[in-house]
C-alpha cells in the first residue's frame, strides 16, 4: 500500500479561516506551505511530472461539490482524473459525462507566487459563490487534496459536519462498540 501512494503529496489536519485580498487571492498558511513543500519533494522523483513542475507550489484547481472548490497538489489531479475515467458501477453515462465536461472545462493549473499566494479564477470562484463582498474562505486540508468553501458558509459547514458525524461516528468511528453491538442483542435475547 505504501508504495502505491509513494508518488502522491499527503497533507491532513489543518483547518483555517483566511482572508481574501482585492485580487481574490489567499495566502497558504505556513504550516501548510511546510507540509506541502516537504511532500512534493519527497514524490518529485516518483511522479510523472517534469521536475519545473516541482519548483513552486502548484495546485488544480477543480469544482467541488456543495458550493466549494478542490486543489489538487499537482501530482494528485490522477486521483481526481482517475475516478472519473473509472467511475463506480451504476452511473448513468450521460450524467457522468456531462459532470466529467464540466469538471474538465473548470479545471485550471496555478502555481502559488513568492509569498505562497494562489488568486481563485473567476469561473470558480461563480462555482462556489465566492462574490466580491465575501472577505474570507475557509481552507481545509484533507488527505489528498485542500477544500476552499467561501467563508461565510463555515458555521452551516460546522453544523453539517457535527450531525454528519453523529450520525455515522459510531459506525465508522468506533469499531469496538460495532462489533459489541451484535453481541449485546444476542444476550439480549436469550
Amino acid at each position: 500500500m505504501g508504495e502505491l501512494n509513494s508518488d502522491l503529496v499527503h497533507i491532513v489536519g489543518h483547518r483555517e479561516l483566511l482572508s481574501l485580498d482585492s485580487r481574490c487571492r489567499f495566502r497558504l498558511p505556513d504550516e501548510v506551505a511546510r507540509k506541502l513543500e516537504r511532500e512534493t519533494g519527497r514524490v518529485a522523483g516518483h511522479s510523472d511530472l517534469p521536475p519545473t513542475a516541482f519548483e513552486r507550489l502548484s495546485f488544480y484547481f477543480v469544482p467541488g461539490t456543495n458550493d466549494r472548490l478542490f486543489l489538487y497538489p499537482a501530482p494528485n489531479i490522477k486521483v481526481a482524473i482517475d475516478r472519473f475515467e473509472n467511475p463506480p458501477p451504476g452511473q448513468d453515462p450521460a450524467l457522468l459525462r456531462a459532470a466529467r465536461d464540466y469538471f474538465y472545462g473548470m479545471m485550471c493549473f496555478l502555481e502559488a507566487d513568492r509569498q505562497n499566494r494562489l488568486q481563485i479564477p473567476e469561473h470558480l470562484r461563480e462555482h462556489a459563490g465566492i462574490e466580491g463582498a465575501e472577505d474570507h474562505v475557509v481552507l481545509v486540508c484533507h488527505n489528498l487534496w485542500l477544500t476552499v468553501v467561501k467563508g461565510s458558509a463555515a458555521k452551516q459547514l460546522d453544523i453539517t459536519g457535527r450531525e454528519a458525524l453523529e450520525h455515522v461516528g459510531p459506525s465508522v468511528l468506533d469499531p469496538v462498540d460495532t462489533a459489541q453491538q451484535p453481541s449485546t442483542q444476542d444476550s439480549g435475547e436469550q
